[in-house]
């Protein structure tokens, strides 16, 4: 509240929280992991979505981005908990697409790869060779940078993107 005093109206949200989850499968996870890494890579967004939705839906105007992965599109790339809650943000997203978009509010989710980050540059260094080989053959264009996913997110804010809702673009 006292930022959009501060700043004027909320026009975008971006909901970029996320944390791994050591990447355990179902029978090897602990519940209080699980619920961990829920709370923050699912539940976040959607909280951060309803209190954004407060102050759009009054205006008839916004955009809300959420960031996914493509682990959330094909179920590899991550433990149980992550999966789950990256599938989850994919189904949030457009559930708020179709209930929102005729109400001027816009949701799409951005589903990157493999982005080389502070959260996981030492776990990639510490990658065998032939580990870190096979990761980046998986990716044509080479391991991400937070940039490149920057500038998906940019493009969905944008009025370039205004007939785009409901997207996990990849």
């Amino acid at each position: 509240t006292a930022a959009i005093a501060e700043l004027g109206p909320l026009k975008v949200m971006v909901n970029n929280a996320g944390i791994l989850d050591g990447y355990f499968d179902v029978d090897e996870m602990d519940e209080a992991l699980w619920r961990k890494v829920i709370d923050i890579d699912l539940t976040s967004v959607f909280l951060g979505s309803k209190r954004a939705l407060r102050e759009m839906l009054p205006r008839k105007r916004g955009r809300i981005v959420n960031m996914s992965s493509v682990a959330g599109l094909n179920g590899t790339g991550g433990g149980a908990a992550y999966i789950a809650a990256k599938h989850g943000v994919i189904g949030l997203t457009r559930q708020m697409a179709v209930q929102y978009g005729a109400r001027g509010i816009r949701a799409n989710c951005v589903c990157p790869a493999f982005v080389v980050t502070d959260i996981n540059r030492d776990w990639l260094r510490g990658l065998p060779e032939a580990q870190h080989e096979a990761l980046v053959a998986r990716h044509p264009l080479g391991l991400g940078a937070p940039e490149d996913v920057a500038g998906a997110v940019h493009f969905l804010c944008t009025d370039e993107a205004r007939w785009i809702t409901g997207v996990d673009l990849s």
